[in-house]
């Protein structure tokens, strides 16, 4: 929600920094979350700046990488003049204006063909193609454009997808580092290729209606499952083994547990960047439980908290969803709420019910089937599941391994299964 969220300024640094800087997750535009009423809104570390660590788990851009669209400073304090538009000094930008952000995107595609985040790292020439004939890029083939949004998952779906692109078809594959909100526009104007992972609770109205139209294509399921809930630790849950469920909380001196100086004798439930697509508040509120939902600020952040409160055994529940290598690094077991239904989110002020479970799925851009049909109908059949992607996140989010290393790992490891996306 705009309210519990800050934007930040453009200082006069350039669109290349803007696009490598942390930035935050959302699936959806927080004009979608129930309007927050005399809450705090500012984040764990902005009321005490000892509290948390600020550091990131990677050198990636966290979602999202246009940095108007960013939470954490409201107002934008410096012009910039982008095609059709001029931002004005001290003017701001809310989210909630999904129609203005989406204009907004029109008009940078325009002026800069997205190449302002296009990947300036020179990736890896060492993934294999298992036939001694395979292609090299050629400049006889298109260049194909992937976009990479700022989640490892993204990452490496795209590395593996550009690596077996480039050695058995023959184009050259740029990587497109771009905010998921922004990549629409891209994909409509034939301006951006494809997408890999879409979470389909975060696609907007105004993002909905190009696949409707026809500009963008469905390509068909990635084959991971991606599921946001509350989550606690193993430790959390062996203590408290009611905490399998819901109600566990609404026993006062069970959420008392988790307070914090702050929160009183009510819980803290840890949210992460406010904005992401977090109903917390509202269930919370919903189903009459004595917590309190407490932002970190940022998805570093939460991860540093939950760090933190692991390895001092002390009892955390949070915002996090799957797959993702901290439920695997953590132990981290899920809350059951509520089942999801839609009638449940009929009324964003009446939920209280659990996240639905989002069948991710990939998109291309509808001039990609004349631009180079053999690599439409790849990416078409291109899938991992979700077991594929929880063996390589922990590899490359905890032990560091370079995302290039990982995907030439699996493609060398899956032969078979790739080699059926070529035929």
């Amino acid at each position: 929600h705009t309210d519990g969220a800050t934007r930040g300024g453009l200082d006069g640094r350039s669109l290349g920094a803007f696009c490598r800087e942390p930035q935050g997750r959302g699936r959806v535009g927080p004009e979608h979350l129930p309007q927050r009423a005399n809450v705090d809104h500012r984040t764990i570390s902005e009321r005490d700046p000892t509290h948390m660590s600020a550091g990131r788990a990677d050198d990636r851009p966290r979602r999202f990488g246009w940095p108007i669209l960013v939470p954490r400073a409201r107002r934008v304090e410096h012009s910039l003049n982008v095609g059709l538009f001029t931002l004005p000094q001290g003017g701001s930008l809310m989210r909630r204006s999904r129609t203005r952000a989406t204009l907004l995107t029109l008009a940078i595609a325009a002026t800069i063909g997205f190449a302002g985040c296009s990947s300036d790292s020179k990736d890896t020439e060492a993934a294999v193609s298992g036939e001694s004939a395979a292609a090299a890029p050629s400049g006889d083939r298109p260049t194909i454009k992937l976009v990479e949004n700022a989640w490892t998952a993204s990452a490496v779906n795209v590395e593996i997808a550009k690596e077996l692109i480039e050695k058995n078809l023959g184009n050259t594959v740029e990587v497109v580092k771009i905010d998921e909100n922004l990549q629409f526009a891209g994909l409509a104007a034939g301006d951006l290729d494809a997408t890999l992972e879409i979470w389909p609770s975060g696609v907007v109205p105004e993002e909905q209606k190009y696949i409707d139209d026809g500009q963008i294509v469905n390509a068909g399921p990635l084959g991971a499952v991606g599921k946001i809930g509350w989550f606690v630790p193993d430790y959390v849950a062996e203590k408290f083994p009611q905490l399998t469920s819901w109600e566990g909380f609404k026993d006062p001196a069970v959420a008392k547990a988790f307070a914090t100086a702050e929160t009183g004798d009510k819980g803290r439930f840890l949210g992460t960047d406010p904005s992401y697509s977090q109903y917390d508040e509202t269930i919370v509120k919903n189903l009459g439980l004595p917590l309190q939902v407490q932002f970190s600020g940022s998805e570093a952040a939460t991860v540093a908290e939950l760090d933190s409160r692991v390895a001092a055994k002390e009892p955390v529940v949070m915002y996090w969803w799957t797959p993702t290598a901290a439920v695997a690094k953590y132990n981290l077991k899920n809350v059951a709420l509520p089942t999801y239904s839609k009638e449940c989110y009929a009324d964003p002020a009446k939920i209280a019910c659990d996240y639905p479970e989002d069948v991710l799925f990939k998109a291309i851009s509808a001039k990609l089937e004349t631009k180079d049909a053999a690599v439409a109908a790849f990416l078409k059949k291109f899938s991992l599941s979700t077991e594929d992607q929880l063996s390589m996140l922990p590899t490359v989010e905890i032990d560091k391994k370079p995302v290039a290393e990982v995907a030439a790992e699996w493609i060398t490891a899956n032969e078979a299964k790739w080699k059926a996306w070529l035929a």
